[in-house]
């Protein structure tokens, strides 16, 4: 990895600013998600179908609107 920080550590900042009082609920759910989404790109899951891709959307759609809604507050 070339990057300094990790994208958990990315997403931390990302989720923590906008909305601190959800952010380690959001982490946790974060945390998940990578955890399935490296099993399939290291072959530990062979069942793409097992992804959170609901979840994901979601996430990333709440983090989005709640960046929007305080950039314009």
């Amino acid at each position: 990895m070339k990057d300094k920080y990790r994208l958990a550590e990315k997403f931390l900042v990302l989720s923590a600013c906008p909305h601190g009082d959800d952010a380690e609920l959001d982490m946790k759910a974060f945390k998940s998600m990578k955890i399935k989404r490296d099993n399939l790109f290291h072959g530990k899951l062979k069942n793409e179908e097992a992804l959170p891709v609901a979840e994901v959307l979601q996430l990333l759609k709440k983090c989005l609107r709640l960046h929007i809604t305080a950039k314009h507050a």
